[in-house]
């Protein structure tokens, strides 16, 4: 349902906007990217389909990512995967899941309402059984079929590593590792995973940055434009020695040239790196809303690129589909999301709670201050 704080506390991800809401929020976004969206403007707002858990106590899954992106400007409608009383790191945990079947009756509400067509982003999370993954594969493929340039965000929860950083757990049943191979993987324009389900997916071991470099470029190989490893376990020359010493969590991720296609082309000419401090704490919820800020922050700096340089603009236009953004875009939607997660983590950690401080943490996710900048590995 959410992925460890081991993994994800120091993590992000990649997104972009759709080119139509890149004039929507290009005239905040350029002036001040880390101001929200002015709802009073006459510009369209950005929707989120956001398909993820929900608990009634706490904060992860849709509790998590939400209230973020709607601070960031975002209308979000949430699909809840289960309701459940809690998140799973209680003793007890009671609830129900979603059916599949439900699925299928949203979305021909949806379809019969003319609603579908209203979306610029899909964001998955936690899915909760094989037909509900099924029907919500077939929800997005009829968003994408009727706003072709609408952006898929998929955060591949399947599980995480455990506390010594080598052995891992899965969350869900081990069929769901092909089913997201063959069914998610082919229509995400952003893949978020973590280190452990990186590997899942892949088949490969990530013991260092060569490791990892193979990694992206599977994904890459697979159609999937932008993808982040939101966190990596080994140990680099970046480590503080002796081995004793606060180990990192590394971040690494790439997107493809928006002119190559990744299928033919899947080898990124440079790596964003971002080695953050591991904090000695388990956080429940924020893999679930790093997935929510970095499809935020690459939406408004995309949306600012596009405005401050209108030949790039004009070539976006003109590729039919989700929009393809820079490596400068991804970098910055790094930091700043890198930023927000340090700063809701310490203030969490500080206050010794067990459920993220979202909502004292208003003021970091609205105006984060980057103190963590990537290193390029080309």
């Amino acid at each position: 349902m959410a992925h460890n704080a081991d993994a994800d506390s120091a993590v992000a991800a990649a997104a972009c906007a759709p080119a139509s809401v890149a004039a929507a929020c290009s005239a905040s976004a350029a002036a001040a990217p880390a101001a929200a969206f002015n709802a009073a403007d006459s510009f369209i707002i950005p929707r989120v389909l956001s398909i993820q858990s929900s608990v009634v106590f706490g904060y992860v899954g849709n509790k998590a990512s939400n209230f973020p992106l709607q601070l960031l400007g975002f209308d979000v409608d949430p699909l809840h995967s289960c309701q459940l009383s809690n998140h799973t790191g209680y003793p007890t945990v009671r609830g129900q899941k979603t059916a599949g079947e439900d699925v299928a009756a949203v979305l021909e509400g949806l379809k019969a309402n003319g609603l579908s067509k209203q979306y610029t982003h899909v964001l998955a999370g936690y899915m909760t059984s094989v037909k509900f993954l099924e029907q919500s594969v077939s929800l997005i493929k009829a968003i994408k079929e009727e706003r072709p340039d609408s952006l898929f965000v998929c955060d591949p929860v399947l599980g995480d590593l455990l506390d010594n950083g080598t052995t891992g757990k899965l969350y869900v049943p081990a069929e769901f590792i092909d089913l997201y191979r063959s069914h998610l993987l082919p229509l995400a324009d952003v893949w978020t995973p973590n280190q452990f389900e990186a590997e899942q997916l892949s088949g490969l071991r990530i013991d260092d940055e060569q490791g990892a470099r193979a990694c992206l470029e599977w994904f890459h190989a697979r159609g999937v434009r932008t993808v982040v490893i939101t966190s990596c376990s080994y140990r680099s020359a970046a480590d503080a020695d002796p081995p004793t010493s606060p180990r990192l969590i590394h971040v690494l991720a790439s997107t493809i040239a928006p002119s190559l296609d990744p299928r033919t082309s899947p080898r990124p000419e440079r790596i964003a790196h971002l080695a953050v401090p591991h904090v000695d704490k388990y956080f429940t919820g924020t893999g679930d809303m790093t997935a929510a800020l970095i499809m935020a922050w690459l939406t408004r700096f995309h949306a600012q690129e596009q405005r401050e340089q209108p030949s790039t603009s004009q070539q976006q236009e003109a590729v039919a589909g989700p929009p393809r953004f820079s490596f400068a875009t991804l970098c910055k939607a790094l930091e700043y999301s890198v930023a927000t997660l340090q700063s809701v983590i310490r203030r969490t950690y500080d206050a010794k709670s067990s459920e993220l401080l979202l909502i004292q943490a208003k003021r970091d996710i609205e105006q984060p201050q980057p103190s963590i900048h990537v290193n390029i590995l080309e």
